[in-house]
């Protein structure tokens, strides 16, 4: 097992214990972590539950959308300034949506989709 995926296994295992309520009568894990700092755990991470905003990727432990982060960092504003406008934001949270959108948008995150036609 590699380190990583001991790092991996940690965090769910957390996430599980978090929300006891784990399977929908389908069998279907209700909570899902989708993003974690591999090696460098600091506790955020961004999750979807369907109990909370109705399945919206957040950063856990807050009601915050992961995708109102993403979007203060593509309009450049500074940790200092996205801290202050959410202080609820955990210590890690901005990582934890940069390694989000790394891996739901890939290498060109930063930019802008264009809308659709």
């Amino acid at each position: 097992m590699t380190a990583e995926s001991q790092d991996r296994d940690i965090v769910e295992t957390r996430m599980v214990q978090a929300h006891p309520k784990v399977m929908q009568s389908a069998g279907a894990p209700l909570t899902t972590m989708i993003s974690h700092l591999p090696g460098s755990f600091t506790g955020a991470q961004v999750v979807e539950d369907i109990d909370i905003l109705a399945g919206t990727p957040i950063v856990a432990g807050s009601r915050i959308p992961a995708a109102t982060i993403l979007a203060y960092l593509r309009d450049g504003y500074s940790r200092p300034e996205i801290e202050k406008d959410y202080p609820t934001l955990p210590d890690g949270g901005i990582e934890a949506v940069k390694a989000w959108a790394e891996r739901r948008f890939g290498p060109h995150w930063q930019s802008r989709v264009p809308p659709r036609s």
